[in-house]
């Protein structure tokens, strides 16, 4: 009896916690989800319609007889009683019946909400495509972490940063992740870079955290590289960051004299990036037109000039500077 009781508890629970699916995800494709070859088919969601219906039913039903429920219960303990044995009384069988289909309930319904739905989420395609990404992203930003930020062997983007780009920017094509989900995953950084440079003491710490989270940023450059003009031209010094990081993977000979510009209004730690960013440049910029190719001279000398300008406003020795190294690097390259 007891255990029929909280047996139906449980199951009337469940009809009422059972999570249901977001139907604007599950039967609206967008068209960069369609260019991207996305399965236009959506889950299998009868037996949410059936937890819909049943749910409204015993709601609809209980409320018209609900004069008759006592009735239904004193029939039951009568029935459960003789059961038991003969004179057993019916109001210890009608509180137990009551208490075990509240308790039943009770367990259904919070099993339900509590820990079914943390598992529909957890195994959710989208949301495992995107713990993948997040998974390839954190490595990145912990090898950074341990190698440290010494400006010359630093000034290549290592290749493990452009695997882990190329990965990310696979899984992104082929998978339902969308651009909002990346972008959401990027806002987090560079609020983080903001809060850590606002928060933490200058020193080394600090920058170890801060080229950590340049290494994660690098990692969304090719998945994510629409945004670039969006980051450019932010007034938040953190998505500024995100949009240089994106040139580090992914120069842009558009963007050549916005870099430049960054060595007369960022910190250093972005001029430094910037630096990089051109470096990185010059491997495309070699094989261009002669008009080009002096048009980017031009860049690195204006940089240059920028970031001495900036070195000497910051009381740093002018050739101890990492950002004039590196384009110093960049200009000595170029010209072989």
């Amino acid at each position: 009896m007891a255990g029929s009781s909280l047996l139906g508890g449980v199951l009337v629970g469940f009809l009422f916690a059972i999570p249901k699916s977001d139907s604007s995800l599950g039967n609206s494709i967008s068209s960069s989800e369609e260019s991207k070859g996305v399965s236009k088919y959506s889950l299998n969601t009868n037996l949410e319609d059936i937890s819909d219906w049943l749910s409204k039913m015993i709601v609809g039903v209980g409320l018209v007889q609900l004069t008759s429920v006592p009735g239904y219960i004193k029939q039951a303990s009568l029935y459960w009683s003789s059961s038991v044995k003969p004179g057993f009384p019916a109001a210890y069988t009608s509180t137990l019946i009551i208490f075990f289909c509240l308790l039943g309930f009770l367990v259904g319904y919070l099993w339900t909400r509590l820990v079914l739905i943390g598992d529909f989420i957890r195994q959710d395609p989208r949301n495992v495509n995107l713990q993948a990404i997040e998974s390839k992203i954190e490595n990145l930003g912990n090898q950074a972490s341990l190698t440290g930020s010494s400006a010359i062997d630093q000034q290549v983007v290592r290749q493990q940063e452009i695997k882990v780009a190329s990965d990310v920017a696979n899984i992104f094509t082929s998978t339902s992740v969308s651009i909002d989900d990346l972008r959401a995953k990027i806002t987090i950084l560079s609020g983080k870079y903001d809060s850590i440079r606002a928060t933490m003491p200058s020193g080394p710490e600090r920058t170890r955290e801060m080229e950590s989270i340049a290494s994660q940023m690098r990692g969304y450059a090719l998945a994510a590289d629409k945004l670039l003009p969006e980051y450019a031209s932010s007034k938040a010094a953190g998505e500024r960051l995100v949009a240089i990081a994106f040139l580090q993977i992914k120069p842009n000979k558009d963007y050549f004299n916005w870099l430049s510009d960054r060595f007369s209004v960022e910190a250093p730690f972005l001029q430094y990036h910037a630096a990089i960013a051109l470096r990185n440049a010059v491997s495309m910029i070699v094989s261009a037109p002669t008009e080009e190719r002096a048009g980017f001279v031009k860049i690195l000398d204006d940089a240059l000039k920028h970031a001495t300008v900036s070195a000497e406003a910051h009381e740093v020795d002018v050739s101890q500077s990492e950002s004039i190294l590196v384009l110093k690097d960049a200009q000595s390259i170029f010209s072989k």
